[in-house]
């Protein structure tokens, strides 16, 4: 949703992104496996580290509401608040 407005409202972001379909031919490569070894990870120290960084973009968006005069970029980020 975000990238639809940033294309919406910035005509270069818009041109690179028509450019990149137009000079993509396909996959170049299999994409990369993750294989996490949990034997070396608390994954309770990384759902904290997912949950911290949610909640800090949450703030950053409502920031965002207070500066952006734009109603469609204001409905769409508190739609994704």
């Amino acid at each position: 949703m975000i990238l639809s407005l940033l294309r919406k409202y910035d005509p270069a972001q818009y041109q690179a992104y028509l450019n990149h379909f137009e000079n993509t031919p396909g996959p170049k490569s299999p994409m990369q496996t993750y294989k996490p070894d949990y034997d070396k990870q608390i994954i309770l120290n990384n759902i904290r580290d997912d949950i911290k960084g949610e909640l800090e973009a949450v703030i950053l968006y409502e920031q965002y509401l207070s500066i952006i005069p734009y109603d469609d970029i204001r409905n769409t980020l508190h739609h994704i608040i």
